[in-house]
Protein backbone atom coordinates (compact mmCIF):
# COMPACT_ATOMS: atom_id res chain seq x y z
CA UNK A 1 0.00 0.00 0.00
CA UNK A 2 1.40 3.66 -1.04
CA UNK A 3 1.94 5.79 1.50
CA UNK A 4 0.67 9.90 1.61
CA UNK A 5 2.11 12.67 2.99
CA UNK A 6 0.28 15.63 3.78
CA UNK A 7 1.99 19.24 4.89
CA UNK A 8 0.16 22.23 5.74
CA UNK A 9 1.59 25.14 4.08
CA UNK A 10 -0.57 27.83 4.68
CA UNK A 11 -3.02 29.40 7.51
CA UNK A 12 -6.10 27.90 7.50
CA UNK A 13 -7.20 31.35 9.35
CA UNK A 14 -10.13 32.97 6.85
CA UNK A 15 -11.06 29.63 4.99
CA UNK A 16 -14.17 28.22 4.87
CA UNK A 17 -15.40 26.31 8.17
CA UNK A 18 -15.45 22.68 5.78
CA UNK A 19 -11.85 23.29 4.91
CA UNK A 20 -10.85 23.66 8.96
CA UNK A 21 -12.19 20.56 9.95
CA UNK A 22 -10.58 18.57 6.74
CA UNK A 23 -7.26 19.76 8.23
CA UNK A 24 -8.46 19.25 11.63
CA UNK A 25 -9.63 15.80 10.74
CA UNK A 26 -6.02 14.91 9.30
CA UNK A 27 -4.44 15.63 12.26
CA UNK A 28 -2.61 19.17 11.03
CA UNK A 29 -2.53 22.27 13.77
CA UNK A 30 0.64 24.15 12.28
CA UNK A 31 2.02 25.16 9.43
CA UNK A 32 5.03 23.12 8.10
CA UNK A 33 4.06 20.04 10.13
CA UNK A 34 2.87 16.41 7.98
CA UNK A 35 0.39 13.71 8.05
CA UNK A 36 1.70 10.57 6.84
CA UNK A 37 -1.44 8.60 5.75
Amino acid sequence: MAKLQITLTRSVIGRPETQRKTVEALGLKKNKLFSSC
